[in-house]
C-alpha cells in the first residue's frame, strides 16, 4: 500500500471509516488499520461535537483529568 496516498486520504477524509478507506485502496479493513499503525496515525473521540450531550462530555474530561 502507498504510504504518501494513505496520509493523504486521512489528510483529505480525516473523518474516515476505516472500512471506507479499505474500498477506496481496494484492500481489506485489516490491511488499513495495519498501515495506519505502522504509520503512526491514531485517532480519538472528540466529545466536544457539537451533537454530543454536555454533561457527558465535562464527566469525560473530568475523569480525563483525574487518571493523569
Amino acid at each position: 500500500m502507498d504510504k504518501a496516498a494513505l496520509l493523504k486520504d486521512v489528510e483529505r477524509y480525516p473523518d474516515a471509516y476505516q472500512h471506507e478507506r479499505a474500498k477506496r485502496f481496494g484492500v481489506c479493513t485489516k490491511a488499513i488499520w495495519s498501515a495506519l499503525k505502522r504509520l503512526g496515525v491514531t485517532y480519538k473521540k472528540n466529545l466536544n461535537h457539537p451533537k454530543a450531550n454536555e454533561d457527558i462530555a465535562k464527566r469525560f474530561n473530568f475523569s480525563y483529568n483525574i487518571k493523569n
